[in-house]
Order: C-alpha cells, then structure tokens, then sequence
C-alpha cells in the first residue's frame, strides 16, 4: 500500500506556522479570465435624401417654406462670421421672434411694397433676392441679426451698398428702422444713394425713398 498521503488531508493545526506564511505555501487557483475581443464600431452613415430635382438641401419647389428658413439661417451665420462671432444660440434668438413665419412674412411685406412701385424687369422674389443687413454687421456687433434690421435686396444693388455707414444712416435708422416691424421700406445708405454712378443700377423709387429719409 503507498504511504503518500494527501496534504489536504492533513491536520493543518498541526503544520508550522512559518510554513504557513511562507510563500511557497499552496495558493488558491485563480478564476480564469476570458478576453473577449471587440471590433471597431461601425461608422454611422445617414441617409442622403434626394428630391426629384437633385437637391440634397431644402428644395425651393419641393419645400419652398424649408427653402426660405435655409436662406435665413445662412444670413444669420454669415452676419456672425463676418464679425468674427460664433453662434451659440437658435436662429430664432438671435431674429428676436418665436416663429420663422414672422420673419418670412417681414420680408414678403418689403417685397411687396418694393415690387409695387417698381418695374417688372425690377421685381422681387425669394428667388433672385440677398437678405441684406440693413445697418452692415460691421458697424455694431450686436442685435445684428434681429429681423427688423433684415431687409430684401437685389443682388445687384446689393454688391453696391457694401458696409458704408454714416452717422445720418445710425440716426435715421435708430428712430424708424430698429425694432419697428411696420418699416416697409427697402433703406439704402446715403453712400449708396450719393453715388452718381449708380443711377443706372437703384430703382428710381427706391433711391427716391432713401434720399428722402437721409
């Protein structure tokens, strides 16, 4: 019969306590680990919708209300990069109203009015229109984009007005233009109106007008 005996058979009471402590002493097995491995995360695409017309974008005849709401996003970014500031709020916030079809409807309102004393080779849409900061965005940093300082310009026209400003444009539009949304008017600079070059290129009514308020 074998004489090999079992240590976990044996007394432990009766065992050393150096050997006990010491580090050769048998450890418990520890419980295995299992490294699962894990693939990259899968880029998210999004889906890219494409209206009947090829636009990726809001489409002016599919979504002519979109279409609008676009066009004046981009005057709101545009007004704060030219000025060097970073949006941080919602367009909304910085237009000063609670709806976008307040705005719409301010500029519809001006282009209306402008169209009624104009030509037709003349006439306003959103279509052919820049949406023009009536005082520039580089003559003041704040309030820029307010709906009321908004206005409908011909592209034209609008390369010409530029950012001049002068001290009887701040006053006129202090007293009749800022904050008031019952100013119909299409407001040129008096810089605009003063050059003689450009008669050819203002609408007469509209310079007319300007002219009067200077």
């Amino acid at each position: 019969m074998s004489t090999h005996t079992n240590p976990f058979d044996a007394d432990v009471s009766k065992i050393s306590p150096d050997v006990l402590m010491s580090p050769n002493k048998i450890q418990p097995r520890k419980a295995l680990q299992y490294i699962i491995p894990r693939s990259r995360p899968k880029p998210v695409t999004r889906a890219i919708n494409i209206c009947a017309h090829g636009k990726t974008q809001s489409c002016k005849t599919c979504d002519p209300v979109g279409y609008k709401i676009s066009r004046i996003r981009a005057c709101v970014a545009g007004g704060l990069k030219r000025v060097g500031l970073v949006k941080c709020r919602k367009t909304l916030q910085y237009l000063g109203v609670e709806s976008f079809d307040t705005i719409i409807q301010h500029i519809q309102r001006k282009m209306d009015v402008y169209n009624a004393k104009n030509p037709q080779d003349l006439q306003m849409t959103f279509d052919n229109i820049d949406i023009d900061h009536i005082k520039p965005v580089k003559a003041f940093r704040d309030e820029i984009n307010h709906y009321t300082n908004l206005q409908p310009l011909l592209p034209a026209i609008n390369r010409i007005k530029k950012a001049k400003w002068s001290p009887n444009d701040e006053v006129f539009w202090s007293e009749n233009i800022k904050n008031n949304a019952d100013y119909t008017e299409i407001y040129l600079s008096a810089y605009t109106t003063q050059n003689n070059s450009l008669d050819e290129q203002i609408p007469k009514v509209s310079k007319a007008t300007a002219n009067k308020h200077k």
